[in-house]
């Protein structure tokens, strides 16, 4: 869900126990959240120069999206795969994959599994979102079947 220009978050699954010290709010900046990106690919052209010429597009760590000229390739790779990445953007050592939850053509929320980076390449990149995939065919199908 966005809120105040922010990503915030709704309900947090855990998963295998690990020992990265993460610093997660809540609430994070779209430019450096999985979902976030998903909200901003879905931004008309001039509604992202705003964004990314308001200053709110902070810099977390050396890899944060910062630029609209940074962002339009990861806005066509989401076009293209559904997916978005947040690839050490919000935390160092910390990775995201996420892809909308829509209604009617309209995201509505986001899913996605966030671990250490090196965990979720060891696990595999492509498996865990055919996992992710197949949560998202459930919550649409789930929807459906409640009109």
């Amino acid at each position: 869900m966005v809120q105040e220009g922010r990503t915030l978050l709704l309900e947090s699954i855990e998963g295998e126990e690990f020992y990265l010290a993460s610093h997660l709010l809540s609430v994070s900046p779209l430019n450096c959240s999985g979902f976030g990106k998903i909200y901003l690919s879905e931004l008309s052209d001039d509604e992202l120069k705003a964004y990314f010429s308001s200053g709110e597009a902070i810099k977390r760590t050396v890899n944060s999206i910062t630029t609209l000229e940074d962002f339009l390739p990861q806005r066509e790779q989401f076009r293209k795969s559904g997916f978005t990445r947040d690839n050490e953007e919000y935390e160092y050592g910390l990775s995201c994959i996420a892809l909308p939850i829509q209604k009617d053509g309209k995201t509505i929320a986001g899913s996605s599994l966030s671990g250490p980076t090196s965990r979720l390449k060891h696990k595999g990149i492509d498996y865990l979102k055919g996992q992710l995939k197949k949560a998202q065919e459930e919550v649409h199908e789930a929807m459906e079947s409640l009109g």
